[in-house]
This record gives C-alpha cells, sequence and structure tokens, in this order.
C-alpha cells in the first residue's frame, strides 16, 4: 500500500517529523525497558534540566529551557512525581508557583542514565547525520523561523496578499 504521508510533500510536513518522532520515542522507550530503568523518553527534556540545576525548579523555567509548552512539562512532572523521581513543593515566594526537583531516587537514578545517554547520542548521530550531515542545523533554523513567524500567521498572510483582505 502506498503511503499517503510521503504523498502529500510539504503538507504532511508535521506528520513526517511526528511519524519520526514516534519512532524515536518507542526506541528509547525500549532501549530504557531493555535497560530496566523505569524511564521513559518523554520524560527526557524535564529531568535532564532538573538534574543539572543547581537548585529547584518552577514549571515556567523548565518550560523556558526546553520551550515546551507549560502543559506538557506540568504533566511531565507529575508523571515523575508518580513515579518517585521528582518532588513538588510550593514556592515560599510564591504560592501560586511550585518547585520542582529530584528526589533522592530521581538523583541515584542519574548514574544508571549517563551511559545510556551516550549510547543514544551516539547512535542517533548516525541516524540523523545518514540523513543530512547538517540535521541538527536545518532543525534548528526551522524552529527559529516558526518562532519568529508562526506557520498559521504565514498562512493568513498568503491569504491576505492572495485575496488583497
Amino acid at each position: 500500500m502506498a503511503d499517503i504521508i510521503e504523498k502529500l510533500g510539504f503538507l504532511s510536513g508535521g506528520s513526517r517529523f511526528r511519524r519520526v518522532y514516534e519512532k524515536l520515542q518507542i526506541s528509547g522507550d525500549t532501549i530504557y525497558k531493555n535497560s530496566d530503568l523505569g524511564f521513559k523518553s518523554s520524560w527526557f527534556p524535564v529531568y535532564y534540566v532538573l538534574s543539572r540545576a543547581g537548585e529547584p525548579q518552577t514549571i515556567m523555567e523548565i518550560t523556558d529551557q526546553i520551550a515546551f509548552s507549560h502543559i506538557t512539562v506540568k504533566n511531565i512532572v507529575k508523571e515523575l512525581e508518580k513515579e518517585g523521581l521528582a518532588q513538588i513543593k510550593t514556592n515560599p515566594d510564591d504560592k501560586r508557583s511550585k518547585l520542582v526537583s529530584l528526589t533522592k531516587a530521581g538523583r541515584k537514578l542519574l548514574d544508571k542514565l549517563n551511559p545510556v545517554w551516550e549510547q543514544i547520542s551516539t547512535a542517533l548521530r548516525d541516524v540523523l547525520t545518514t540523513g543530512h550531515p547538517e540535521i541538527i542545523a536545518i532543525l534548528e533554523r526551522i524552529d527559529a523561523e516558526l518562532e519568529k513567524k508562526p506557520l498559521h500567521e504565514r498562512v493568513i498572510i498568503k491569504k491576505q496578499s492572495r485575496y488583497g483582505k
């Protein structure tokens, strides 16, 4: 059966990114499972920020560092807390915000994760540079373009210039 996503060209750009992301996430989860780590790929960016932070972080601080949506970060933090890897406390400076940090178990897991991350990084470098040696720079440029002007604004501008509105 023909792959309709491939036939759609640029229209399926987001779908193709998602398909690649899902393949990477499934493989990552398999690696963590096979290593008996009890870790999920989707937790990586939030966990990594917390593991490198010298002090507890607010949800907004984490969000700013990884440029994920507030709700996504909040949900990942809840999952990490449920697994006993993170703790959430009320921020004494602002009762509306929460401070997040790794628990003792969360910090201990880092020693087991670091060698696995090195292996994943090496494998990802092989996969991604096979596609194009500058893939990371290309993704950075795409991200920057979308930051400057999101896709929905580009569509509106094209529509207005076409129809004179």
